[in-house]
């Protein structure tokens, strides 16, 4: 190569990095401004602004990762899996997936988005079991592998109040639940409502953000003191106390008839308080608040799509449905964040056991399934699935989305198969 050509190289990706600087800034405003927008009480007006604004964030995203992206060879004990995505996406689905496992990387190649489909399916005759790719929503191409499944970046938990809540403590669902409130009580914690703006700094400053930081590290979404104050000014702020002592809070509020929570926190990130039930507490205690105020249900926020994640599960355990993450009635976690494909030609029969275990979930027509995959030998009929089936309505989804070699059958109880 020329050194004319290295000139024009070296020149070509000093200006790709200062753009994709300019993308993640915008990107990085566009996010903040979803989150101001909940300051806006004329709901049209609100939902015109988080559309445009989502959409404008989506776009710079998707300038982001054209024309290449890069492509990494993940190597685990079930073989090997292409990932096509930004290597800041990589750790996110290690963890997902194989947590403490060991996973080697090795960056490949950068692909041309065009060629991707194409592309994908060498990889996936060459051994590959897994092909992810994570790119911006403003990027569509049909890929031709026998299995295609595409996630939501994020699902939403909702706990209705179809009965009064007492009456749903007491039932055999909640006896854990009836466990941890009690280790609290016996702690000698309470709560109290309040107002005060002393309390709502105490919270922010010592609570919060301590408590977000140790959750969720570096993805971590940080919400503005400006934010969470509107929020307050909206309801309220449940304060728990051990003694006289404050240890913990969370932020209610309500917006027609939707409580909206769980924004909570704390003391300094408390390892013994978390490990004494506390935050099952502050869920409890937010839900009672929301039922006293004649609200419908509470919005406990979103998760990832994962039904093997920790706080999928924690959540689902107080009985709540799985949602879309949007919602116009109530506060939006909204944040511009790629999609999720996962491709498979040929997978051997433990890596889809494996998948099942991790429980990925799926969204169609508006309604939320549990992925189950068939390898091609084992093609059973949707009624030999009737415990999976249970489990996912367990789990607040509409039942099970049933992968088969290019095919899915979506089941739900009583209502026959829907096939695409």
């Amino acid at each position: 190569m020329s050194s004319n050509d290295m000139r024009l190289i070296d020149f070509y990706r000093d200006i790709k990095v200062r753009f994709n600087k300019k993308m993640d800034d915008i990107i990085r405003n566009c996010n903040v401004t979803l989150m101001n927008t909940e300051k806006i009480e004329n709901a049209f007006l609100r939902i015109a602004v988080q559309r445009i604004t989502y959409g404008v964030g989506v776009f710079a995203e998707f300038l982001q990762q054209v024309p290449r992206q890069d492509v990494y060879e993940l190597q685990s004990s079930f073989g090997k899996i292409v990932f096509v995505g930004n290597e800041s996406k990589i750790s996110s689905f290690i963890d997902s997936f194989f947590g403490s496992d060991s996973v080697s990387i090795k960056h490949l190649q950068r692909s041309n988005l065009w060629t991707l489909p194409t592309q994908a399916e060498k990889w996936l005759s060459d051994g590959a079991q897994m092909v992810v790719i994570i790119l911006s929503s403003f990027y569509h191409r049909k890929y031709h592998s026998r299995y295609v499944l595409k996630t939501p970046h994020l699902i939403r938990q909702v706990l209705f109040f179809d009965k009064p809540l007492d009456d749903l403590l007491a039932s055999p669902q909640y006896k854990n639940i009836r466990y941890h409130l009690r280790r609290v009580e016996r702690d000698g914690i309470r709560c109290e409502f309040s107002r005060k703006k002393e309390d709502f700094d105490l919270f922010y400053r010592r609570m919060y953000l301590p408590y977000t930081n140790e959750r969720h590290g570096e993805f971590a979404l940080i919400n503005s003191y400006e934010i969470l104050w509107h929020y307050f000014s909206k309801g309220g702020l449940l304060m728990f106390y051990r003694d006289s002592e404050p240890v913990a809070g969370s932020l209610v509020m309500v917006r027609g008839n939707v409580g909206s929570g769980v924004v909570g926190g704390v003391l300094d990130a408390d390892k013994n308080l978390l490990r004494s039930g506390i935050f099952t507490a502050i869920v409890w205690e937010s839900a009672k608040w929301a039922e006293s105020q004649g609200l419908t249900y509470i919005d406990m926020g979103t998760t990832s799509p994962l039904r093997s994640d920790g706080v999928f599960h924690y959540k689902k355990s107080f009985g709540a449905k799985v949602e879309n993450c949007y919602n116009r009635r109530t506060v939006n976690q909204m944040s511009i964040r790629s999609d999720w494909y996962f491709l498979m030609q040929n997978p051997s029969s433990d890596f889809v056991d494996f998948l099942n275990l991790k429980g990925l979930i799926v969204e169609n027509r508006g309604k939320f399934y549990g992925a189950l995959f068939e390898s091609e030998v084992e093609q059973n009929r949707p009624q030999d699935h009737i415990d999976e089936l249970k489990e996912a309505y367990r789990d607040g989804l509409s039942g099970l989305a049933i992968f088969k070699p290019n095919e899915v059958v979506y089941v739900e109880v009583g209502s026959g198969n829907t096939n695409e």
